[in-house]
């Protein structure tokens, strides 16, 4: 099967349509109107848990999720990327998984430091929501478009707790994420490995080519926001995506992804140090397709949301896009 680009860098909500039509050629259901329109590459047939056996390492390491190797990265055009790092780092954590779909082959850094990643929990819940018959009714339709594309935390919740099951919870310890009590909390902390495994299957997902598949792969096509795609201004690349981000604010209280005062149910507070704690992200998980190559891309940080913190993980991201060649 042809996975197809699903929209260009840099484009918005307006570009959903043309998605659309690119997504038709894929199926013979609408003539092609040329090649920037679309994108075959080669289906991942990589097992999505075969990620969870990434070290974590503390430095930068190459990896090969198909043979379990896996060394440290020391090749001098690394060297982006490290700085990108020591730039998070300088007020947070960070950990990332860079990964090619096909051949299994990637880069690391923390991959398994915990971290609380904000609305980026939401395409895997939605994700199993549709495996699991989401997004039939026009209503339910609705709410999972404005809880991908915007973000928002209300149409969320209206659907998410329909699907906060036993069996979800089951799904999440598949993909070593670690909760309690899940049908209380929509927002749990993951590490960049579990995302990792999730977007691997959610790409794989997408590939089956079902109506409820093309048409999620048009909402992460078309996000409002997206530090990875922001990176890659000015590639010809195709990005869908799902970030998060949040902040406390001066008076303790928590802004959510839309900067709205938020109380955010039952999510852990993780102490960073004696007078803070966790709600702080700026993350982001997406799909790249560039050059006929589809890579998972997953960038955690525990930065204060805020325009340099977003910078720095966009910096980063294209840091990593740009050592591609050397996985």
């Amino acid at each position: 099967m042809l996975l197809l680009a699903c929209a260009c860098v840099g484009t918005s909500r307006t570009a959903v349509s043309e998605v659309t039509a690119a997504v038709g050629v894929a199926h013979g259901t609408v003539p092609s109107q040329g090649a920037h329109r679309q994108q075959a590459v080669q289906p991942s047939e990589l097992n999505p848990t075969s990620l969870l056996s990434i070290p974590g390492s503390s430095g930068v390491i190459s990896f090969d999720a198909e043979t379990g190797a896996s060394a440290a990265a020391t090749d001098a055009s690394l060297d982006g990327v490290r700085a990108a790092v020591k730039d998070i780092e300088e007020t947070s954590d960070c950990g990332f998984v860079f990964v090619d779909a096909v051949t299994g082959r990637g880069l690391a850094y923390n991959a398994d430091k915990v971290m609380y990643i904000a609305s980026a929990a939401k395409a895997p819940l939605v994700l199993y929501a549709l495996q699991h018959g989401a997004g039939v009714g026009a209503d339910e339709r609705g709410a999972i478009e404005e809880a991908i594309v915007n973000s928002d935390n209300d149409s969320f919740e209206s659907f998410a707790y329909d699907y906060t099951d036993t069996g979800y919870s089951q799904w999440l310890s598949a993909h070593d994420i670690d909760h309690a009590d899940y049908a209380n909390d929509l927002y749990p902390r993951m590490t960049a490995r579990s995302l990792a495994s999730i977007w691997l299957g959610l790409l794989q997902y997408v590939q089956t080519g079902s109506d409820n598949a093309l048409w999620f792969s048009d909402l992460l096509a078309g996000t409002e926001t997206s530090f990875i795609r922001d990176g890659l201004q000015g590639v010809d690349a195709t990005v869908m995506n799902k970030g998060g981000w949040i902040n406390e604010d001066s008076e303790g209280g928590l802004q959510n992804d839309e900067g709205e005062e938020d109380e955010i149910e039952s999510a852990e507070s993780v102490e960073l140090n004696d007078d803070e704690v966790a709600y702080r992200s700026v993350s982001d998980a997406g799909v790249i397709t560039c050059d006929g190559r589809t890579y998972v891309m997953v960038v955690l940080t525990t930065q204060p949301d805020g325009g340099d913190a977003e910078a720095n993980v966009s910096a980063l991201a294209r840091a990593l896009f740009d050592v591609r060649n050397v996985m």
